[in-house]
C-alpha cells in the first residue's frame, strides 16, 4: 500500500488521525520514521539530547503497532488518539534526571505506569521513550543550567545553530519534550511544571502546553517537585492536541487526592 508522505516537523495528532483512518499510513510505519529521526539527531547530528531513554526493546513497540493496525483494518474506532507517538518526561517515571533518584536500589523502573500513561495506552497512544529534563526538576541547585541532567546530558534547542553554547538554552524543567516535539520526534508529550517548567520550554520551543488546574490531571505514579503545587500537563504542536490529549488523561484517580 502506497504511503502518503509526511512533514513530521508539522504534522499533529489530528492529521494522524485523519491519514491513519483512511489507510494513508501505518502505526509500524510511523514507529519507524519516529525512531529514526531521534537515531538521527539525539546523540549524534544536532546532538539535541531531547530524548533520555529510549526503549530498550523496539521489537515491543512494533509489536503494538501492528496490533493496532490490525484493529483499524478491522473497523475498531474506539481508538481516539489512533496512534500518537509519544515523548513523556523523566519526572513522570523513574528517576528525575538522576543516577540515584531510584524506587529501590535494585529497581531502575517502576512496576506500574503512572496514572496518566496508561490512560494514554488505552487510547491508542505508542509510549515511544522518555525525554530529558533538567535534573530534579531545577531544584538540584540554583545555578543549574535547564536541560541538563547527569543521565541526560545537555539537551539544546532545535532552533540554534552551534547548539547550547551559543544560546541554545532550552528552558525547562520539561525541557525534552518541547523540544521533541520541535524537530518532529513526536506530535504529542506530556510535561510537569512547578513553576514554569511547561511553558518556559513550550515558548522556547514554539509548541503549545497547558498547565492544568491543580486536581484536573492525577499525579499518580510521577515525582512531584511539590505536592501542594506540582502538575502534569499536555505538550502539542496545536491548541487541539492539547485539548484533545487533556481529554484523555484528566480522570479522577484514587491514588491522588487533589484530583478527587
Amino acid at each position: 500500500m502506497p504511503q502518503t508522505r509526511i512533514n513530521f516537523l508539522t504534522v499533529t495528532i489530528k492529521d494522524l488521525q485523519e491519514l491513519l483512518c483512511k489507510g494513508e499510513t501505518m502505526s509500524v510505519q510511523l514507529v519507524k520514521s519516529y525512531l529514526d529521526r531521534i537515531k538521527e539527531n539525539n546523540e549524534t547530528g544536532l546532538q539535541l539530547r531531547a530524548v533520555q531513554d529510549e526503549p530498550a526493546r523496539e521489537e515491543k513497540l512494533f509489536e503494538i503497532a501492528r496490533e493496532l493496525d490490525d484493529l483499524r483494518s478491522k473497523g475498531t474506532t474506539s481508538l481516539r488518539i489512533l496512534n500518537s507517538v509519544m515523548h513523556i518526561t523523566q519526572r513522570l517515571l523513574s528517576r528525575n534526571g538522576n543516577h540515584r533518584r531510584q524506587l529501590r536500589p535494585t529497581q531502575l523502573y517502576p512496576p506500574s505506569d503512572a496514572f496518566v500513561i496508561a490512560k494514554l495506552r488505552a487510547a491508542g497512544a505508542i509510549i515511544l521513550g522518555k525525554s530529558t529534563m533538567t535534573e530534579l526538576g531545577n531544584l538540584k541547585s540554583s545555578v543549574e543550567k535547564m536541560g541538563r541532567s547527569a543521565r541526560g546530558g545537555q539537551a539544546q534547542s532545535a532552533y540554534v545553530e552551534g547548539g547550547y553554547a551559543a544560546g541554545g538554552d532550552p528552558l525547562g524543567s520539561s525541557s525534552g519534550s518541547a523540544i521533541a516535539l520541535s524537530t518532529g520526534w513526536a506530535p504529542g508529550a506530556l510535561g510537569a511544571e512547578l513553576s514554569g517548567s511547561l511553558v518556559a520550554p513550550s515558548g522556547r520551543a514554539a509548541v503549545y502546553c497547558l498547565r492544568p488546574t491543580m486536581g484536573l490531571v492525577s499525579r499518580g505514579g510521577t515525582i512531584p517537585g511539590a505536592k501542594s503545587m506540582d502538575v502534569v500537563g499536555p505538550m502539542a504542536k496545536t491548541a487541539y492536541d492539547v485539548a484533545l490529549l487533556l481529554q484523555h488523561i484528566a480522570e479522577t484517580d484514587p491514588r491522588d487526592a487533589p484530583s478527587g
